[in-house]
């Protein structure tokens, strides 16, 4: 599927074409755009009902439901290939070990792709745009660990992409230029399990979730969620369906769309500016090739 205008083909390298000021800059003064449930196109409805949903959903995919379970899990049109290339930068990740499979894969109501298909993509990715830097953040795990993760990410990626160790000055904070010039041992990806980047030391993410599906609630607990220092930050412009929602909209695809949560955010953020304390930094929503986001994020980084 060819990525849309509106994801911004022109930014598929857009972090090596940063002026030198905003490249020495710590990444988490850097305005990113990121995905939510980034993995979420690919469920695959012929499997059972994943393991993170409660015993009425797992009943009601038994009764022929999956296809409202899809539709509701499906957070993203575009594969995690055509993100990176559209200029997502922020990959937001959960996982769990399949029970069938045994092989540690996606999932978001239904599973989806075993992860070492993500690392397949990215290290792809990374070969042909090797000046670009990618975040994936793991804040969700079933039946799997921590260590099982990092082993998968550490045996299938190459050494020279993977933070996995501790690195030399990695009590710095990373910046694009440092990491271009081999300051950590090239590291193109950062891992983030239990809000910790592996091998930096005390480099953490916070990224909290507001759980409403009101625009005003949503937008008032943005505005007021201040950053942690040193740290990287993430904005989360989605609304969460409740059980009215659901009855009420045929999919999220639908109720993102008729509640113009995306057209709002873009407004928000065009109120805000990238890069210090009380800045910007990572941004995720659901279906990113609505509305110029990833042009609206990047555009960020460059304004006076």
């Amino acid at each position: 599927m060819a990525i849309a205008a509106s994801t911004g083909n022109g930014n598929t390298a857009w972090m090596s074409k940063l002026p030198e000021p905003i490249s020495n800059l710590p990444l988490y003064y850097l305005a990113i755009p990121g995905s939510h449930n980034s993995f979420s196109a690919d469920l695959d409805r012929t499997q059972d009902v994943s393991i993170d949903e409660p015993g009425a959903i797992k009943f009601l995919g038994k009764i022929g439901g999956k296809g409202i379970i899809y539709n509701w899990g499906k957070c993203q049109t575009l594969s995690i290939k055509e993100q990176l290339e559209a200029g997502i930068r922020y990959l937001d990740l959960r996982i769990c070990r399949n029970p069938k499979s045994k092989q540690l894969t996606f999932l978001h109501g239904l599973y989806g792709r075993p992860v070492k298909e993500l690392i397949a993509n990215v290290q792809s990715f990374l070969e042909v745009y090797s000046k670009e830097v990618i975040l994936i953040d793991v804040n969700h795990l079933y039946g799997c660990s921590a260590d099982d993760v990092l082993r998968v990410f550490v045996s299938k990626m190459d050494e020279k992409l993977l933070s996995k160790d501790r690195l030399a000055d990695s009590s710095q904070p990373p910046s694009l230029s440092n990491i271009w010039n081999s300051k950590y041992g090239t590291p193109r990806v950062i891992l983030f399990l239990h809000n910790h980047a592996c091998g930096f030391d005390n480099l953490r993410i916070y990224s909290p979730w507001h759980n409403t599906d009101k625009h005003e609630t949503l937008f008032q607990k943005l505005d007021s969620q201040k950053n942690n220092n040193n740290c990287f930050n993430v904005s989360q412009g989605v609304l969460t369906p409740q059980t009215k929602t659901i009855l009420t909209n045929h999919s999220l695809k639908t109720f993102v769309d008729n509640t113009g949560i995306n057209s709002r955010f873009m407004e928000w953020l065009k109120k805000k500016k990238s890069g210090h304390e009380s800045g910007i930094n990572i941004c995720i929503c659901d279906f990113i090739e609505c509305n110029s986001y990833i042009d609206t994020v990047i555009g960020m980084n460059t304004e006076s």
